[in-house]
């Protein structure tokens, strides 16, 4: 569900997901991929009885993720859902972002007397759509007139969107580069080592000359582009 225009600014979408019982003996879960926007979550679960409960409702923001986490769904029997844009969370707890980051707190907790009422709110939600409109209405109320995120976090979330965008081949060849990279400057440090010491015996041996000094000095590595330089004294 797309977010109203005022809201637009602060959240990407709105969903939620109704889960089917899990029968007994079985466990069910998610893998939570990484993901630079936050969230606010609601789930309802699932007594061991199989009825649900307004004692188990449960209201937390979760801050971006830079790994996976596989989370168990089994008691649970629905899930209510808005993803934020990067750079909300500060705007909203006043928290840093990186106080949140692969966290989960509790809306309570993050968001204090405004975050105790919403959880209040959402224990009487009878259905995932109550639970959506009342979180809706909280967030069309704390966040009038809060300024949008900084236009540097929005461009740094287009550039994200950008790279998923290309999919896992165009990541592949960055990360073939970035090895190459790293093989080509080993490779140079090394040989560099070995010109220092064959120099250093040089000058022992016999007196050094200009001549000499490019000679043992010149990297022979193919990965560097060398320039062949004209010394005084030399020609």
């Amino acid at each position: 569900m797309s977010p109203p225009a005022s809201l637009e600014p602060f959240s990407e979408l709105f969903w939620t997901h109704v889960d089917s019982p899990v029968s007994a003996g079985r466990e069910a879960g998610w893998r939570i991929v990484p993901d630079a926007a936050p969230h606010l979550i609601v789930t309802r679960l699932r007594t061991l009885a199989g009825e649900t409960s307004p004692s188990g409702t449960r209201t937390s923001l979760v801050g971006a993720r830079s790994r996976y986490v596989d989370g168990h769904i089994t008691r649970r029997a629905w899930t209510v859902g808005v993803r934020f844009r990067p750079g909300v969370l500060p705007l909203l707890t006043g928290l840093p972002a990186p106080d949140l980051a692969d966290r989960s707190v509790a809306v309570a907790y993050a968001l204090r007397g405004a975050g105790t009422r919403l959880s209040d709110d959402l224990e009487a939600a009878a259905t995932p759509d109550q639970a959506l409109d009342l979180i809706l209405a909280f967030l069309l109320r704390v966040l009038r007139g809060v300024p949008t995120p900084d236009r540097r976090v929005v461009a740094l979330e287009q550039m994200v969107r950008e790279r998923d965008r290309r999919g896992p081949e165009s990541t592949r060849r960055w990360a073939e580069r970035r090895r190459k990279h790293g093989e080509c400057r080993s490779s140079t440090a090394t040989g560099f080592q070995r010109a220092a010491r064959s120099t250093w015996l040089t000058m022992r041996s016999r007196p050094l000359t200009a001549s000499s000094l490019v000679s043992a000095l010149a990297p022979r590595q193919s990965c560097v582009t060398t320039t062949t330089m004209s010394l005084p004294g030399t020609t």
